[in-house]
């Protein structure tokens, strides 16, 4: 055990790494799964407007697949009953949605509304995920 009035290792500090998750930093499985988090707020929006200008069938599904693998992490991650309900609850509206939009004509709003519900869904994973923005960095002597 160390005495803590020892004089502290001035050699090494921690330091706040740059941006909100830099790729650098993807070292833990935490990590990664906030960095999920975060594309799918990007990428969800960007592939439901891709299907509404070119009504394309597969930018029509792969946002709610991107919704459902995002839901399903985050349900297996959390120890909060009530997120973790709340994750379920998305993602069995994401599969509805999926499935809909699968074997159905469906109109614009249903896309747009599962794109709504995935970056919801998404932030809130993101903030609750715990990650490592703080590194040991060596001081130059």
């Amino acid at each position: 055990m160390t005495n803590k009035h020892e004089k502290p290792d001035e050699t090494m500090t921690l330091e706040p790494t740059a941006g909100v998750l830099p790729v650098e930093n993807l070292k833990s499985l935490e990590n990664w799964r906030a960095f999920f988090h975060q594309a799918v707020t990007i990428i969800v929006p960007v592939l439901v407007v891709m299907n509404v200008a070119t009504q394309s069938q597969v930018t029509a599904w792969l946002p709610f697949l991107f919704a459902v693998v995002d839901n399903v992490l985050s349900v297996g991650s959390t120890a909060d009953r009530l997120r973790r309900a709340i994750y379920a609850g998305i993602g069995v509206l994401q599969t509805g949605g999926l499935i809909t939009v699968l074997f159905a004509s469906v109109p614009q709003y249903i896309p747009i509304a599962g794109a709504v519900l995935a970056v919801g869904s998404a932030f809130m994973a993101r903030f609750y995920t715990p990650t490592t923005t703080i590194v040991p960095v060596m001081k130059a002597e």
